[in-house]
C-alpha cells in the first residue's frame, strides 16, 4: 500500500506542474486510473478550472476530492411516455422544500452533474435566486429507456468551481463539428449579383447591377463582417450578369469577372481593372486540368452551346487565343461541368424539357464517354438548372425526373467510375426558374433549391437522404459558384444572384456550436438582454445590409420552444415560429417569411394577437384575440408540438393571456424562427432566453434524493 500512495503521490505532482504550466483548458484530462481510490487520479477541466484529484468514487467515478465537493443527490428520472429517449434535456427545479440553499457555497455556480459512471453531463442554468431559494436547471441525459428509471448524480459544495452552465445543453437539432448551419446574408440593394472573394487574405465583393448592356459593376474590398466597404474600384465597362473566380495557383492577384458576352479581370496587386474582351455568349469561367495543363471554361446561349473553350494558364488574360473542344452530337442548350479524377465531366440539359445527358471527356485522348442520360421530352414552361459540384473527394449532380413526381436525383461518386443514387429531392414551385446545386460536404450533401420568386432553401442531408438541417433562402447563385471558405472566420459563403427584390449572400458556419444562429451583424450580442445573462440576445432590425433573423437549423419533430420577446414599438409586430421550412415570398410582406406556424403580437394598427400558418403566398389564419399592444411589455412565446398537435402559449410581463391548441399535420419538421414584417431601419424587436428542446408527452418524472456526502 506504501509503493501505491509514493507512486500515486509522484504523478499528482507531474499532474500539479502540468495544471501550473499549462493555462490551456481545452486540454484533454490527464489520468490515470487503478483498482481502488488510492490509484485513481485525474487531471481535467470542469471543475473550477484545473482540479487534480488523488481519489475516484468506486460507485461513480467521478474526482470527488472533498475539497472540491462537499455534497451531492441522487436524481432519479423515470420515463412515463412509452418512448426510448435519447439527449433528452430534463428540468430539475429546486426549492426550499427539496434543498439546502445554504449548502451551494459559490452562489449556485459550484455544480454539476453526472452519469452513473461518473461522466460529466451537459446543463444549463436557468434560473438561480439563492436568496428566493428558486433553481431551475437543464440536465442534457444521454439515454433514458422506455418505461425506465435512470439515475444522475448532482454535486454541489464548494467555494472553488466556476459555473460550467452552457445553453448548449439545450441543443435539440444534431450538432457535431462538421456540419455547417445558415449564419445568416447580407442583402445589396440594387445589386443583381453579388459574388464573395478571398484572395491574398483579403476580401473581396463582385457586384453589378442587372442582365442588359447598361449595368455598372465594380469590385469593393470589404471587413471581415463581409459588409464595412474599405476600398472601391468602379468597372469602366458595363457587366451585365456578372460572376467571378479566382486561379490563385496561376493568378495569385487576379479577379476573373465574367457573365453576358464579356471577360475582363480585376488586379488587386495594382488594384486595377485589365483588358475587357467581348464574347460570344454567356461566359462561366472554368476548371484546371492538371493531367494536361489546361483550363476549360464553359460558354452558353448566343452560340456556344455545343463546345466549351480551352486555354493555357497563360492565355486566361487573352481568351483571343482560346481554342474549342466540342462536346458531342446532338447539341443541348446549357452543361455544367467540373474536373474530377483526371476527367472533365460535363452535365448537359434541356432548360424546359427534362432531357439531360452526363458524359466524362478524357482531355490526353480527346475521348467522350456518355455515363447516363434522360430522354424524356416532356416540356415545362419553367426554365431548370442542373448542375455537378465537387469538393476534389466527392462529385455529386443534380438530375431531373418527372416522374413518378417532379423531382430532382441526388447523384454521388467517390471514383469518378460508380454513381451512386442517394436520394431524392422534391422539386418546388416551379416560376420562370427552378435551379438545383448540391453541394458535398464531408459526408454530408448540402442542396440548394431556389426558383425566380424568392421562394428556396438549403438543405444538409446525410448521404441516405435524412435531412439534418433546414435554411431559408431566397435567391440562387451562380452556375459554377462553389463555396468560398473564410479561414480567419469560419464560414462558407455563396453568392447572390436575383432580378430584383432579395439577392442574399449565404453566410454558413463550418462549425455548428448549437442550435440558434442568424444574421452576421444582426446578431447584435453586445446589446442589452431583456433578463439575465443569456446565451443568446438578439436585437433584431433591417437597414440596408441587414436582414431578417433566422433560427435555420432543423429540430426534433416533437419540440419545445420558448422566447422572450419585447417589441420596442407599439406598431410593430414581432413573432416567433416553429416547424419553420422553405423560405416563400408573401404578397402580405415584402421580404417574405418561411413555411411554419406564427405567433404574432399585436401593434397599434392591427391590436390582435394572431395564430397563423404561413403558406407559399398565403397566410391562413388559425385564431385571433382582440389585444392591447404593448412595446415596453415582455412577451413569451410558447409552442409545444407534439406529433400532429401544436399548442401556442402567450405570457405578457409574466402573465398568461393566451393558449390554444390545434391538430395540424400541415408541417411535420423544420426550424424555429424569428419574424417582425413591420421592421424598419430603426425599429428592432429585442428576442432573448431562447429555448428549443426536445419534447414527449407524458414527460418524464423526476425525483431528487437525499443529500449525501461527496
Amino acid at each position: 500500500m506504501c509503493g501505491r500512495r509514493s507512486y500515486g503521490k509522484m504523478h499528482w505532482l507531474i499532474a500539479k506542474l502540468l495544471a501550473e504550466q499549462r493555462k490551456n483548458r481545452n486540454l484533454a484530462f490527464l489520468a490515470r486510473t487503478g483498482t481502488d481510490d488510492m490509484l485513481a487520479y485525474k487531471l481535467f477541466k470542469g471543475l473550477g478550472g484545473w482540479v487534480v484529484c488523488m481519489t475516484v468514487s468506486p460507485i461513480t467515478g467521478l474526482c470527488v476530492r472533498k475539497a472540491t465537493f462537499r455534497y451531492r443527490r441522487r436524481v432519479t428520472i423515470t420515463e412515463l411516455s412509452g418512448n426510448n429517449l435519447s439527449d433528452y434535456q430534463v428540468r430539475i427545479d429546486l426549492d426550499a422544500t427539496n434543498f439546502d440553499f445554504s449548502h451551494f457555497l459559490n452562489e449556485g455556480n459550484d455544480l454539476r452533474f453526472t452519469d452513473i459512471n461518473g461522466n460529466l453531463l451537459p446543463y444549463w442554468v436557468e434560473k438561480m435566486d439563492i436568496s428566493a431559494q428558486e433553481a431551475t436547471i437543464w440536465v442534457k441525459v444521454p439515454s433514458i429507456p422506455a418505461n425506465s428509471s435512470v439515475d444522475i448524480f448532482m454535486y454541489y459544495g464548494s467555494s472553488e468551481v466556476e459555473s460550467a452552465s452552457t445553453k448548449t445543453a439545450m441543443v435539440a437539432a444534431e450538432t457535431f463539428e462538421d456540419k455547417p448551419t445558415l449564419l445568416g446574408k447580407l442583402v445589396w440593394p440594387g445589386y443583381t449579383c453579388v459574388n464573395p472573394i478571398i484572395l491574398q487574405g483579403r476580401r473581396f465583393l463582385v457586384r453589378s447591377k442587372g442582365w442588359g448592356s447598361a449595368a455598372e459593376a465594380d469590385v469593393v474590398e470589404v471587413d471581415k463582417d463581409w459588409q464595412t466597404i474599405l476600398n472601391s474600384w468602379p468597372s469602366p465597362n458595363d457587366l451585365p450578369d456578372t460572376y467571378a473566380k479566382v486561379y490563385p495557383q496561376h493568378h495569385p492577384n487576379k479577379i476573373f469577372v465574367f457573365g453576358k458576352g464579356f471577360w475582363t479581370w480585376f488586379d488587386i496587386s495594382s488594384e486595377s481593372w485589365g483588358d475587357y474582351f467581348s464574347l460570344t455568349g454567356h461566359q462561366h469561367g472554368g476548371v484546371f486540368c492538371p493531367d494536361d495543363g489546361y483550363y476549360y471554361l464553359e460558354v452558353h446561349s448566343g452560340g456556344g452551346k455545343d463546345f466549351m473553350y480551352k486555354s493555357t494558364p497563360e492565355d486566361l488574360l487573352n481568351p483571343s487565343n482560346w481554342t474549342k473542344v466540342y462536346l458531342p452530337a446532338p447539341t443541348y442548350e446549357m452543361y455544367s461541368l467540373a474536373y474530377f479524377k483526371s476527367y472533365i465531366f460535363v452535365l448537359r440539359y434541356e432548360q424546359i424539357t427534362y432531357e439531360w445527358e452526363l458524359l466524362k471527356y478524357n482531355p490526353l485522348s480527346d475521348e467522350w464517354v456518355s455515363i447516363m442520360s434522360n430522354e424524356d421530352t416532356t416540356s415545362t414552361d419553367t426554365s431548370h438548372f442542373q448542375y455537378l459540384r465537387t469538393n476534389g473527394e466527392r462529385l455529386v449532380a443534380t438530375l431531373r425526373y418527372y416522374t413518378p413526381t417532379k423531382h430532382w436525383e441526388i447523384r454521388y461518386t467517390d471514383d469518378g467510375e460508380d454513381w451512386i443514387h442517394a436520394f431524392d429531392v422534391p422539386m418546388m414551385r416551379e416560376t420562370a426558374e427552378l435551379q438545383c446545386y448540391a453541394f458535398p460536404y464531408g459526408d454530408y450533401i448540402i442542396v440548394l433549391q431556389t426558383n425566380w420568386t424568392f421562394d428556396g432553401y438549403i438543405r444538409v442531408y446525410d448521404l441516405s437522404g435524412n435531412v439534418k438541417f433546414v435554411m431559408p433562402a431566397c435567391s440562387h447563385i451562380g452556375p459554377l459558384t462553389d463555396f468560398i471558405k473564410d479561414e480567419e472566420r469560419g464560414l462558407l459563403l455563396l453568392d447572390a444572384e436575383a432580378n430584383s427584390g432579395d439577392r442574399d449572400m449565404k453566410i454558413l458556419s463550418e462549425n455548428l456550436i448549437g442550435i440558434y444562429s442568424s444574421v452576421i451583424n444582426n446578431a447584435e450580442l453586445v446589446s442589452p438582454g431583456i433578463v439575465g445573462d443569456y446565451c443568446l440576445h438578439i436585437k433584431t432590425g433591417r437597414t440596408d445590409y441587414r436582414y431578417d433573423a433566422y433560427l435555420a437549423p432543423k429540430v426534433e419533430r416533437n419540440v419545445y420552444a420558448e422566447v422572450l420577446l419585447r417589441p420596442n414599438y407599439d406598431n410593430d409586430t414581432p413573432g416567433f415560429g416553429v416547424r419553420c421550412g422553405n423560405y416563400y415570398r408573401h404578397a402580405h410582406y415584402k421580404h417574405g417569411v418561411p413555411v411554419g406556424y406564427y405567433i404574432q403580437l399585436p401593434r397599434s394598427g392591427d391590436q390582435y394577437l394572431r395564430f397563423r400558418r404561413y403558406v407559399p403566398d398565403a397566410r391562413v389564419e388559425i385564431d385571433s384575440v382582440a389585444m392591447t399592444p404593448d412595446g415596453s411589455a415582455v412577451w413569451k412565446i410558447i409552442f409545444i408540438a407534439f406529433e400532429d398537435n401544436i399548442t401556442a402559449k402567450v405570457f405578457k410581463n409574466g402573465e398568461l393571456v393566451y393558449e390554444k391548441t390545434i391538430t395540424d399535420a400541415a408541417y411535420a419538421d423544420g426550424g424555429v424562427c424569428m419574424i417582425a414584417p413591420q421592421w424598419l431601419a430603426d425599429r428592432n424587436p429585442s428576442f432573448d432566453n431562447l429555448i428549443v428542446r426536445k419534447y414527449t408527452e407524458p414527460e418524464p418524472l423526476i425525483s431528487i434524493g437525499e443529500e449525501e456526502s461527496a
